[in-house]
């Protein structure tokens, strides 16, 4: 029979504990008269806290994504079948304007159409999901997916040119 602990001197040992550990500073990773110039070419993260610079955060986008769980991500899309002539390209900037993502989609000269969206995960999967179908008009054959660092070089979401 397995003897049951007394909660009293649980307790006790942890408060004993945790007078005697002292927490440890982080190591540092660079020299002391390097650090300036360092600090200097991150001017841009002074108004975050420090966590911010630990984590490498590049500037205050990732910092906010980070902190809010909805980092950014890139997909880029090639969808394939009857979809050039169809408003595919309308409705997908359509579809990405509405849920806030960034990029662009083009019409492709072998018939298919690119799509470029940067955003939370969860909005870039939507539309990826609707491009499986696309508008009423369209006959989707295949779509392929290549996931991809975000780089946050759009403002908007906007139709371009035939590649």
């Amino acid at each position: 029979m397995k003897a049951e602990k007394d909660p009293a001197k649980k307790k006790d040992f942890l408060e004993a504990y945790r007078k005697v550990r002292k927490p440890t500073a982080p190591s540092e990773r660079v020299i002391p008269d390097q650090r300036r110039k360092i600090q200097d070419s991150e001017d841009y993260l002074d108004d975050y806290p420090d966590e911010a610079k630990r984590r490498g955060d590049k500037d205050r986008q990732d910092y906010e994504a980070r902190k809010s769980g909805t980092q950014a991500i890139r997909a880029r899309v090639i969808v394939t079948g009857k979809v050039q002539g169809v408003f595919f390209r309308a409705q997908a900037q359509e579809q990405a304007s509405a849920t806030g993502l960034t990029g662009w989609v083009r019409n492709r000269a072998d018939g298919s159409v690119e799509l470029t969206l940067e955003g939370p995960k969860e909005d870039v999967q939507h539309v990826i999901d609707w491009s499986y179908t696309g508008p009423p008009a369209a006959h989707v054959i295949g779509v392929e997916v290549f996931w991809e660092q975000s780089t946050g070089e759009f403002a908007a979401f906007e139709t371009r040119h035939t590649f």
